[in-house]
């Protein structure tokens, strides 16, 4: 009954109201089974409304096309698109909000976000209503895709997610502050209401602690806490962040638990592969899924019931651009650097940003039906290792660790000289086999530090695999700024 209510409540909203979030659902998903040369056609429509949109409208867009001496009108394909300058997460933190507020909207008809913070350090966004409502819209198809419906109960468990937040920072989470929000500024504070109000009632959606945050308790004992939460939640999606559902994973087999009632998994928010999925899969005895995006762009891909590794990409919501070190366009299946367009944010556009993400795309039509085209994320730039080989996404060694029976949680670190092992070792730890692995796959000293504990980021993620020598996969101009990736 709550469910169909829920149905119900999303579908009248477009006709009732001025958000169009179902309609544009809809639209996303009926162009996911469109002609291929019609969708890259409207998503070419989109592109160039959103950068002279930009142009016009943001002093930072205006001031960068200058500099490379570019117009919107000098961009007539892909390959002109290419020479806008990049943008990076520095330069997107440096100007907020004066410079990439768009002139042509007015403060009170925005709501302002941040992201989440890979690395701890979270990047305020703003968001038009029509933004908004597209994301929403993004975020439906995602789960479309891999076969839930409007409704189902969510369990979320993850480091952190984007937040409604004030103009200066800091979140919009007490009811206090809704209320101070709303009168300070309507459109914030209503959108800040209303998700939570969405979240709750109806997607009946249930956000639960992190894991490993608490210092009164262990990470055991959280990791124990968590499926006894979920088993008295029995969502049908649990949300994830990978590395939990891991563990989670793990202890159930370790303990012999029965597995919570869960009717699938979304993982979102770092690096799965494929190895975890198995393992995860069958503690749970149920199907696993993966959804790509981030609080800048909404869900811009999502694995369907047919692929659980390569995830189709939403074309009428973003553009994905994958691009090699020396900033050419990678070939299919090549690993590269990913760049995301934003086709919905016109309060403040963001084009061709490098949020610091490596994947490879692919062209190729799905059993499912679809015919967009399709991502495989590869984890983050901060984890491609430099060997003798080339560049190496960090695939190989998560499998390699979370499957040591000696090593209970890890960290490789690749220095210009040598690659340090930070271990969380038991009874079962194998030294020269941990070395051995990671000397051959580097051709580096390895030096390995055990340890009784390892801390999370700012973010509560861990970053398993770092390279200090990660700039040197970076596209050149992005380099050239000499800025961090976020």
């Amino acid at each position: 009954m709550r469910k169909k209510a829920a149905k119900q409540f999303v579908k009248l909203s477009p006709k009732v109201s001025s958000h169009k979030g179902y309609k544009y659902f809809v639209n996303y998903t009926e162009e996911d089974f469109g002609k291929v040369e019609e969708t890259e056609e409207k998503q070419w429509k989109r592109i160039k409304k959103i950068i002279e949109h930009a142009y016009e409208n943001v002093t930072f867009y205006r001031e960068k096309f200058d500099e490379a001496g570019i117009k919107p009108e000098d961009i007539k394909d892909r390959e002109d698109f290419r020479k806008i300058p990049i943008t990076t997460k520095k330069e997107l933190r440096e100007n907020f909000p004066d410079k990439l507020f768009a002139q042509n909207f007015r403060e009170k008809e925005v709501r302002f976000t941040n992201t989440s913070g890979t690395t701890g350090r979270p990047t305020l966004l703003l968001q038009d209503k029509e933004d908004v409502n597209r994301k929403y819209a993004a975020k439906l198809r995602s789960r479309e895709v891999y076969g839930t419906e409007i409704g189902d109960k969510v369990v979320r468990v993850t480091p952190n997610e984007c937040q409604p937040a004030k103009k200066e920072g800091g979140g919009i989470k007490t009811v206090p502050d809704h209320f101070k929000e709303l009168f300070r500024n309507p459109v914030n504070g209503f959108f800040a209401i209303a998700e939570n109000f969405v979240k709750k009632f109806v997607h009946n959606k249930k956000v639960l602690e992190p894991i490993g945050v608490d210092s009164t308790k262990t990470f055991e004992k959280d990791v124990l806490e968590r499926i006894e939460e979920i088993r008295e939640e029995e969502p049908d999606i649990l949300s994830i962040y990978p590395l939990y559902a891991y563990h989670l994973a793990k202890k159930i087999e370790e303990e012999e638990l029965d597995p919570p009632k869960v009717g699938c998994i979304d993982f979102t928010g770092g690096l799965v592969t494929s190895e975890m999925k198995d393992l995860i899969e069958e503690a749970f005895q149920t199907k696993t899924f993966e959804s790509y995006g981030g609080c800048e762009f909404g869900r811009v891909g999502a694995t369907c019931i047919e692929n659980r590794d390569k995830l189709h990409i939403n074309q009428l919501h973003a553009y994905l651009e994958f691009v090699k070190p020396c900033g050419e366009p990678a070939e299919e299946g090549e690993l590269a650097n990913i760049l995301t367009t934003g086709l919905s944010s016109f309060g403040m556009p963001l084009v061709r940003v490098e949020h610091g993400d490596v994947g490879r795309y692919y062209y190729e039509r799905c059993s499912c039906g679809r015919d967009t085209k399709m991502v495989k994320v590869e984890g983050r730039i901060q984890s491609i290792l430099t060997t003798e080989n080339g560049f190496e996404p960090p695939e190989k060694v998560y499998n390699f660790f979370l499957s040591c029976e000696g090593v209970d949680f890890f960290r490789l670190e690749q220095k210009e000289d040598e690659a340090v092992l930070r271990l969380v070792t038991n009874s079962e730890f194998d030294e020269e086999e941990v070395k051995e692995f990671v000397g051959e796959l580097l051709g580096q000293e390895v030096v390995v530090d055990q340890v009784e504990k390892l801390d999370s980021e700012n973010s509560n993620k861990y970053m398993m695999v770092y390279s200090e020598m990660h700039h040197s996969f970076r596209p050149e101009q992005a380099r050239e700024h000499d800025s961090e990736v976020n």
